[in-house]
């Protein structure tokens, strides 16, 4: 005979306490329906033991995707690093072809007519494509874009306008979000050319002149402190602009008087990635800075004559 007056299952009532929590509310949801079915009609609780369940499925639901989701944001991530890492390693490469190519001489900053303004020139970036490897997968060719080029004319001439809006995977990196460019024909990657203000109309025996120039060109005999240690190119989320164009889209110099690190969100360099930036040496070495490094050691590791 059961019950008139069953008690409440204190496991079903406490299965709707835990249920947030996930497994734990399905466990105990589960153990307080066993209660009540072999009870007799002594307690009571179906309703709670069955919300609890609910509650505790729906959150280790929960808790399983925010899992996967943490697991595929670290993947991206780990991706996108690697990608970008790659990214500077061939452009190293291509800096290292077009040395021995040109009489054992590194490419300057603008490529094109000398009497176009610099910001008018097409870019470091221009004369590295025909050295540039294939990366496997990509559907640009490469090569094909590089034979469009005319280095008689400036960037924002017609005859570069199929160049100037195709992307170059290998001059952008995705960054930690892995997301792809905002816009076409764009570039992360920019060459340093020294220290301060014009750093890019110095002369190479400059103690503020960088690897690259407007004009300068540098052979191995110019860099001082060794082609390990000296910086020729880093990433930026800043002011992004076309590949093909010379100026502020793929030169930068380092700020002379700043005391606050050259990386990180809405600095100079990096903000790709979360805590630093890849930078890519002469000898095509790459390594990650973080955004802790002193402004003051970037600065020496960027300066041609820096002994």
């Amino acid at each position: 005979m059961a019950d008139p007056n069953p008690r409440l299952s204190l496991a079903s009532l406490f299965s709707v306490l835990l249920g947030p929590t996930g497994p734990f509310g399905i466990l105990v949801g589960y153990w307080g329906l066993y209660q009540i079915n072999s009870s007799d009609g002594r307690l009571r609780g179906r309703s709670f033991a069955y919300t609890g369940i609910g509650l505790g499925t729906a959150s280790t639901a929960a808790l399983i995707l925010g899992f996967v989701a943490i697991g595929l944001t670290q993947v991206r991530a780990t991706s996108g690093r690697a990608e970008c890492m790659n990214n500077l390693r061939m452009v190293g490469g291509a800096v290292q072809k077009y040395h021995d190519d040109h009489d054992k001489t590194y490419p300057p900053g603008t490529a094109g007519p000398s009497e176009l303004p610099p910001d008018q020139r097409l870019s470091l970036h221009a004369a590295l494509l025909p050295y540039l490897e294939q990366r496997p997968g990509i559907s640009v060719n490469y090569a094909q874009v590089a034979r469009t080029l005319d280095f008689k004319q400036g960037w924002e001439a017609g005859v570069h306008t199929t160049a100037r809006s195709t992307a170059i995977p290998s001059y952008v990196c995705r960054g930690d979000a892995n997301l792809p460019p905002d816009r076409r024909g764009l570039t992360t990657y920019v060459g340093i050319t020294g220290v301060g203000p014009d750093a890019a109309r110095l002369p190479k025996d400059s103690p503020r002149a960088g690897f690259f120039g407007y004009d300068r060109t540098v052979r191995d005999g110019d860099v001082k402190p060794g082609t390990s240690y000296l910086i020729m190119l880093t990433e930026t989320a800043v002011d992004n602009g076309p590949w093909l164009a010379a100026g502020l889209p793929t030169l930068r110099e380092v700020p002379a008087a700043d005391d606050m690190s050259p990386f990180g969100p809405g600095r100079p360099f990096g903000g790709l990635h979360r805590d630093g930036a890849y930078v890519l040496h002469v000898d095509g070495s790459v390594l990650f800075f973080t955004d802790t490094m002193q402004p003051e050691v970037f600065r020496s590791l960027v300066r041609l004559q820096h002994e």
